[in-house]
């Protein structure tokens, strides 16, 4: 509490407020009024501590304030007038202790008073630090725009423009090609004749291998059927050879040719995804209506497990999900999409995934699909069927459809709308929300960077690139890129908020520096995924403001933050 009576000033403080420490020990109102105004009266109140609120300015309209307890003799000494200055013979004159006074209105009121200057300071304190600080939001874009790893996939053994905006294409081979002498694996020439025409125009290739391809030439190497490896004919399909996927020598040969492919495809940039093949009919792991033909169980799980030894980082899908396959690293691909996909039947592509409790599979898994029918089954799905495409597109969460599918030709503009709707909703697509950071922060200092990002598509993005950071100096035409630990692959559809530390670049004067979000493969010239935002987008770099750099007396390193 203060006392009812305080000392008059005649210099230039403000008035002080005098209130014991604590409740418990108080010195008597009475005998402190009687000693405040006339100080005649011995008392001794050097043990009392006393909380000083004292303006900080001169002027009468200061708001600034500062806190402290000293002890009161203290207080007397440094802060009285002159005409209060006998009080200090007063003090250090001993004397008994007298009873505390009761808590009386006084004390509510200065309580009161103290949380009143406590919210003006905190106010003060917030209102000028957010002063400084920029907050942005931005638009997603309308249409539909080819990005990495997503979307339309298109034919790779004719090359042709395609009509769709696609990243995507589809190639097979036969084992009898990639390794027509034992031992002897014909890679390059693949990549030369299939390849190259798409690879030049940054686009990543989904392949599968086969070993029995109906209406086509026998799959396997002719020196493994000499080897001892038989061969079943079929007439399904337009006929073809069937060879047995149990005998031992097949299994020891193919596990050879699938840890080739996983020496040179692994690591390999051009490769987007590998479809798990082999086994069956066009690789596609059946023989229906001949089920005999097909492998056993033990050597189809022996056939995942090498794939898996082979592509520890790849992303591999498989045709069919089944309790054991979804425990693994595999996503999968619907061999009918729009067909097959749905339904009461247990065969369908969604009742399979349930069957085998495999539904959360394309939360770290990528599912693809293509149509029946070809270039024409696609046509016709997308045209007759629109709204039932994108729903399973959405509840399948797919990522890639085709290979025919970049190869459709709309039929009039509301078809073409309609794919367009079907290309946004497949995979990922990132949408920047807002943006808040500095107006101008010092050379060397911290300062925090926040965004948020929404995936408003039906997937994650299933490969760690890289998020950067890019500050780029216009008038000198510099760009400074900053990589962060943010794991990409996380951003499941829906919003997410992004809190980063950074530490402003060093410059010897103000400076301007464009703000900008990329996210790129990690890799020498590698791809980059687009943010599908209206604005300032430069070599897939989303430029979301700018703000200054001032210089510093004394400059820090720049330290990775």
């Amino acid at each position: 509490m203060y006392m009812n009576k305080t000392p008059r000033t005649t210099g230039a403080h403000s008035p002080l407020r005098i209130l014991p420490r604590t409740k418990t020990r108080k010195t008597s109102k009475s005998a402190c009024a009687a000693i405040l105004p006339s100080a005649t009266t011995p008392m001794d109140c050097r043990d009392c501590s006393i909380l000083i609120i004292r303006r900080c300015s001169s002027s009468p309209t200061s708001k600034f304030y500062s806190r402290r307890k000293i002890p009161i003799s203290t207080a007397w000494n440094s802060c009285l007038t002159p005409t209060r200055q006998a009080a200090r013979s007063a003090l250090n004159t001993p004397s008994r202790k007298v009873p505390s006074p009761s808590w009386n209105g006084d004390c509510i009121k200065m309580k009161f008073l103290r949380k009143i200057v406590w919210l003006a300071l905190i106010s003060l304190v917030v209102s000028t630090a957010w002063s400084q600080i920029q907050t942005h939001q931005y638009r997603e874009r309308e249409d539909a725009i080819a990005n990495p790893l997503k979307g339309w996939v298109i034919w790779g053994e004719n090359y042709t423009t395609p009509p769709q905006p696609t990243t995507l294409f589809f190639s097979y081979r036969s084992w009898r090609k990639l390794e027509p002498v034992e031992g002897r694996f014909e890679f390059e020439q693949w990549e030369n004749d299939v390849w190259q025409p798409w690879t030049q125009r940054g686009m990543k290739v989904i392949f599968r291998v086969y070993a029995d391809y109906p209406g086509r030439p026998i799959g396997i190497p002719p020196w493994l059927i000499d080897a001892g490896v038989t061969l079943t004919k079929y007439d399904d399909y337009g006929g073809g050879w069937s060879p047995d996927y149990d005998h031992p020598l097949f299994l020891e040969k193919v596990q050879r040719l699938i840890a080739a492919l996983g020496e040179r495809y692994d690591n390999d940039p051009r490769v987007a995804f590998l479809d798990v093949g082999v086994l069956g009919h066009w690789g596609e792991w059946h023989t229906y209506p001949r089920t005999e033909l097909f492998a056993s169980v033990r050597v189809q799980r022996e056939i995942m497990k090498g794939f898996l030894t082979a592509f520890p980082t790849k992303k591999m899908m498989l045709r069919t999900p089944s309790s054991w396959s979804a425990q693994l690293a595999f996503g999968y691909r619907d061999d009918c999409f729009l067909t097959d996909t749905d339904g009461p039947e247990d065969w369908k592509f969604f009742n399979l995934f349930r069957s085998a409790r495999a539904e959360d599979v394309w939360k770290t898994q990528p599912i693809g699909g293509e149509f029946c029918g070809g270039g024409e089954g696609a046509k016709t799905g997308t045209l007759n069927q629109p709204d039932e495409c994108l729903r399973l597109i959405e509840e399948g969460h797919f990522s890639h459809l085709g290979p025919a599918g970049g190869s459709i030709v709309a039929e009039n503009d509301a078809h073409q709308r309609h794919v367009d709707a079907m290309l946004k909703k497949m995979g990922y697509r990132f949408v920047i929300r807002d943006a808040t950071f500095p107006l101008r922060v010092e050379s060397g200092k911290p300062f925090v960077f926040q965004f948020t990002i929404e995936n408003v598509g039906s997937a994650p993005f299933y490969y760690p690139w890289t998020l950067q950071i890019i500050l780029r100096d216009l008038p000198r035409q510099e760009t400074i890129v900053k990589n962060t630990e943010i794991d990409v692959t996380k951003w499941l559809p829906g919003q997410h908020g992004v809190n980063l530390q950074m530490i402003a670049p060093p410059v010897v004067e103000e400076t301007t520096f464009h703000l900008g979000l990329s996210i790129g493969e990690p890799v020498e010239d590698g791809a980059r995924i687009r943010f599908t935002n209206v604005g300032n987008e430069e070599n897939g770099v989303f430029y979301v403001g700018e703000f200054n750099v001032t210089s510093a007396a004394n400059l820090r390193d720049w330290n990775e933050y």
